[in-house]
């Protein structure tokens, strides 16, 4: 009973940080939502969804839900008048 109460909390918890680990082999990597990928690349939301809709930015869709990780931030092309992420 005491494991299931405390793998609750630990889901609760992750939900609440809105983070979201992605594995991808023995490496995890932070997932961003739109809204924390466009502040970090001072960017409008959809700006940013049209990236990811493009192929420019990296990212997965889960539902009507994209999650980015955080390298893709620094793999993203430079654009004309724009500076890399400051993650």
């Amino acid at each position: 009973m005491r494991e299931a109460t405390a793998c609750a909390r630990l889901r609760l918890r992750f939900l609440a940080l809105r983070v979201m680990l992605f594995f991808r082999g023995d490496l995890m990597e932070l997932l961003l939502t739109v809204e924390q990928a466009a502040q970090r690349l001072q960017l409008s939301q959809p700006t940013v969804r049209r990236l990811l809709a493009s192929g420019e930015l990296r990212g997965m869709k889960r539902g009507k839900l994209w999650r980015i990780p955080e390298t893709a931030l620094f793999d993203m092309p430079q654009r004309d008048g724009q500076t890399k992420a400051a993650v």
